[in-house]
């Protein structure tokens, strides 16, 4: 699915959303993006937007769901992407430096949520991410008691930082990683978990930074999360 296939609303703040289905054919589920109109079209311009969404999935299969998407997004290496030059010619301004602080006005939220039944395994695949220098993204799934999130840059300085806190208390960071400047791809990711029980559940809020200023950064972005079945 790509940008231009989501329905787009009028606000001065638009958020493009369409209906997603699990293994079932069931669309139970909406992914919905919003953010300067302008920055949304750009960063998401080259991307297919992939889900797997599945139900009645346990704790014990959520680990080997969990390893399977990682092998065969995140181990599969880089693939062809747009080249940076002509993709980094479309942004005139710098942002400020990256911080993990808490969504505002002007940033980029990427929401997969469901809007009936009762999903239990998430998946979201970004084949190809544009991150001006300074962007932070933020991604939400719906409630879970396990989560992670990972990048595999394709050009450009991977100087990327990741982090997952569990909104409202969201200044509590709970896992943060860099993936450092290196030969390209690197691949790295983060985590978080509580007991698999109903009141250990919370709304994950993942974040992926583009921590080297002045550089334009081509990466692919996995993000993974796992509930219980009443939720």
């Amino acid at each position: 699915m790509r940008l231009d296939d989501m329905k787009r609303s009028r606000a001065r703040r638009p958020v493009y959303s369409a209906p997603l289905a699990d293994e079932g054919g069931h669309e139970h589920y909406e992914l919905a993006i919003s953010g300067p109109q302008k920055l949304v079209e750009k960063i998401f311009e080259k991307t297919d937007f992939e889900a797997e969404i599945a139900t009645n999935v346990t704790p014990e299969q959520y680990e080997e769901r969990s390893r399977a998407v990682w092998k065969r997004r995140m181990q599969q290496g880089a693939t062809d992407s747009p080249p940076i030059d002509a993709v980094a010619a479309q942004f005139a301004k710098r942002r400020r430096a990256p911080s993990p602080a808490l969504p505002t006005k002007d940033s980029v939220l990427v929401h997969l949520r469901r809007t009936e039944g009762a999903g239990t395994f998430y998946a979201l695949w970004l084949p190809v991410v544009v991150l001006p220098p300074g962007l932070s993204l933020y991604f939400f799934l719906p409630r879970v008691w396990a989560t992670w999130s990972g990048t595999l840059p394709y050009s450009g300085n991977p100087n990327l930082f990741l982090a997952v806190a569990p909104p409202p208390t969201s200044a509590l960071w709970v896992s943060t990683s860099t993936v450092p400047a290196a030969t390209l791809p690197v691949a790295d990711g983060v985590s978080y978990a509580t007991a698999p029980l109903p009141w250990t559940h919370f709304i994950p809020m993942h974040v992926v930074v583009n921590a080297a200023p002045g550089t334009y950064t081509l990466t692919q972005y996995v993000l993974v999360g796992h509930s219980l079945t009443l939720f």
